[in-house]
């Protein structure tokens, strides 16, 4: 019935990926979505929260939520920038920097696992497919 429904099958796909993520960052205490904002920050430190949210493609308060969880985590901080405190720059703590190791291999742990499943083919083919329609739309 809904074999050529984009909308649902994206939406099916992504809650099914969101468990595979799920399991593969149980370890380190993190979300699939805090453990991408987190990888963001750590591979560019001073993102500000509007960066961060064009980055990972979420509106400023989801970005705003995830960063909120990782400064609870004393994953990340805000720093206020002198000439404008209305802005801030989020680096990564000790304990965040710390995790960076982890989270790479927890990555590949959930993409192997992944394309075991369906095959390295297809996971390259979706992946890049998707990413695709992602810079169209």
């Amino acid at each position: 019935m809904f074999d050529e429904n984009l909308y649902f099958n994206s939406a099916s796909l992504s809650r099914l990926m969101e468990r595979e993520w799920a399991a593969a960052y149980a370890d380190l205490d993190l979300t699939p979505p805090q453990a991408v904002a987190l990888q963001a920050v750590l591979e560019s430190p001073g993102f500000t929260p509007s960066k961060l949210a064009k980055v990972l493609v979420v509106g400023r308060p989801s970005a705003s939520r995830l960063v909120d969880g990782l400064c609870k985590k004393h994953l990340v901080k805000r720093e206020y920038r002198l000439e404008d405190r209305r802005e801030c720059l989020l680096i990564p703590t000790k304990a965040g920097l710390a995790l960076k190791a982890g989270l790479v291999q927890a990555n590949k742990r959930a993409m192997r696992n992944i394309s075991e499943k369906i095959g390295g083919d297809l996971f390259h083919a979706v992946s890049g497919c998707m990413l695709d329609i992602r810079r169209v739309l």
